[in-house]
């Protein structure tokens, strides 16, 4: 394979997973806009359930270092099981 080749399908490969990228986050934000026969959004219900994870935690003496990372995470959780509940 030539070097020219080489790097046609090095940047293809980054592309494609530039792509992927973008898509997944794009259904999560989908996801998140999403409401229940209530009217209210996947968004708002995951705010409600980390405000009170976090107060109990609170209430138990624990700390959250990374209060944005502890959110993505839970939300992640939260998102990638309702998917494949549906799956």
């Amino acid at each position: 394979m030539s070097i020219i080749e080489e790097k046609f399908f090095k940047e293809l490969n980054k592309q494609r997973l530039e792509d992927y990228e973008n898509e997944k986050q794009r259904k999560f934000h989908n996801w998140l806009q999403k409401t229940d026969y209530n009217n209210i959004n996947n968004n708002s219900k995951i705010k409600l359930f980390i405000s009170k994870i976090l107060l109990i935690l609170k209430h138990k003496s624990y700390k959250i270092d990374n209060k944005k990372l502890f959110k993505d995470e839970i939300a992640t959780l939260i998102y990638n099981l309702s998917v494949n509940e549906k799956s």
